[in-house]
């Protein structure tokens, strides 16, 4: 045996594990309403995936916060308190908004697929 074959998995701490998870179920109903409104337009998606994306690139949590928070009011689609309250953590927002993205992206790639 030789070192790759030991894997050892740090359990993660409870708060990103709940970020985690908060981004998770955050990211699956944003992302139905989303294609939804958009009517399966591919294109459209392609250019918020790639604001956000930037947006991520630059570190700009900030503002891909507030994007996030208008489009979910737009949408219709329950912007959680416990969402509105990392607006005043920025690392756990920052964790968030990565999950969130990762998340928001797999999601959309189905769609785009034809299999979402």
């Amino acid at each position: 045996m030789n070192q790759e074959d030991f894997h050892v998995q740090v359990p993660l701490p409870p708060e990103k594990v709940r970020l985690i998870l908060l981004a998770s179920a955050s990211a699956q109903p944003f992302a139905e309403v989303f294609w939804e409104t958009v009517q399966g337009d591919s294109e459209i998606a392609v250019l918020l995936l790639n604001l956000l994306s930037r947006l991520q690139e630059e570190k700009r949590y900030d503002q891909m916060f507030e994007v996030l928070r208008i489009l979910h009011s737009a949408f219709r689609v329950r912007f959680a308190p416990e969402l509105l309250a990392l607006r005043n953590v920025p690392t756990a927002r920052a964790y968030f908004l990565d999950c969130f993205l990762r998340d928001f992206y797999e999601i959309m790639d189905d769609h785009v697929a034809g299999i979402g």
